[in-house]
């Protein structure tokens, strides 16, 4: 019997009940059908025969003799972490140096006051090495000369287990000059500009001299020994100020035996100044007792002068030039006789001198036409 011819009817059954229950799978054309299954086959097939074998293998590979599989892993980390351990190690570690000083000589070269070392030990040991557990090293000079210094390997004290590979610089230069000491003068050198119309009139340092000592060479070769600027920006009044001393090097080449500092005092002044002013008009004053005749008048020649002006720079730059000169005369002066007679100033600034050029000019009288 073919797909196609109907089934054969259940006992019982009647005609429209076996008709509702073929019609529940619809008929499929047969060439459809099997193309439909041909490929939903395939794929899945490719899937099955991709992924099955690899979940078979992998279940049975983790699972079968999980205990000695376990074992083993566990004995394979141990291995790793023992070869590890014991494996070299290279550290770089930077160590201080001391110098201990000899008391008659200085030490003139440059000092190393650290060096490099390379350490080598197992990668354990290196890990658990503290670098500061190295104490500094101390070169004692005291008795050394001057030439090529080594640093000695086994001043550098490890730990068990390390060793020392290098020292970088292995060595340093050492260049020695007696001690002198020399008493020099100090100098104090200035900075800026008192306010206008003032200036520094003198600066005295306290000590005014100071003992140095050092290196040779440096000491012969210095002839004062200068302190940090006074500043004068702004100032118009003295002060008193405390500065500290310029050292060209630093110890031991170069000391200060009595201090650092020294105390300086400033004198402000005014600043004096010169000013010349020309034909100051000379005027005649004649005194009570004086009667001059009619048509008689005095005459002053030259009848002019120069005024200098002597002060502080303030007050003459600020005087207007208006100044007064005049001559007195007197009653014997009426008879005619020329007389040389003195120039006096007045309505000048206080504080403030003149000079007068000529001093004196001659005075007499005559007839008015």
């Amino acid at each position: 019997m073919s797909a196609s011819d109907p089934s054969p009817s259940e006992p019982g059954e009647r005609g429209p009940a076996r008709q509702r229950k073929r019609s529940v799978v619809p008929a499929i054309p047969a060439a459809t059908t099997r193309a439909q299954g041909s490929n939903v086959l395939t794929w899945r097939q490719r899937l099955v025969t991709t992924l099955g074998p690899l979940r078979h293998g992998l279940g049975r590979a983790l699972l079968d003799n999980a205990a000695l599989k376990f074992v083993a892993l566990v004995l394979s980390v141990t291995l790793f972490i023992l070869v590890n351990t014991n494996k070299e190690a290279l550290i770089g570690v930077d160590v201080g140096v001391v110098y201990t000083m000899p008391e008659n000589r200085v030490l003139t070269s440059d000092k190393v006051d650290q060096i490099r070392v390379t350490i080598k030990g197992s990668w354990r040991r290196v890990k658990r090495f503290d670098e500061r557990s190295i104490e500094r090293i101390n070169v004692d000079l005291t008795n050394l000369r001057s030439g090529e210094y080594r640093f000695p390997e086994d001043a550098i004290r490890l730990p068990p287990g390390l060793t020392l590979l290098s020292i970088k610089p292995a060595s340093v230069p050492l260049r020695f000059e007696p001690l002198k000491l020399k008493s020099v003068p100090v100098y104090v050198p200035t900075l800026g500009r008192p306010l206008h119309g003032y200036k520094l009139a003198r600066r005295v340092a306290k000590p005014s001299q100071v003992t140095i000592r050092g290196a040779e060479t440096l000491i012969v070769n210095t002839e004062r020994l200068a302190a940090r600027p006074l500043s004068l920006d702004g100032r118009s009044e003295s002060f008193t100020e405390t500065l500290s001393l310029v050292r060209p090097r630093e110890p031991p080449i170069f000391e200060v035996i009595d201090g650092t500092t020294v105390e300086v005092e400033a004198t402000l002044v005014e600043e004096m100044s010169t000013r010349t002013i020309d034909k100051v008009a000379i005027e005649v004053r004649p005194s009570p007792e004086v009667s001059l005749p009619s048509k008689t008048r005095f005459v002053v020649e030259p009848n002019a002068v120069t005024v200098v002006l002597h002060g502080s720079l303030l007050a003459v730059e600020g005087f207007s030039g208006d100044c007064v000169a005049f001559v007195e005369v007197y009653p014997d002066d009426v008879s005619g006789r020329p007389r040389q007679a003195a120039v006096q100033i007045e309505n000048t600034p206080e504080g403030v001198g003149t000079e007068v050029r000529p001093k004196t000019i001659t005075v007499r009288t005559e007839r008015v036409q």
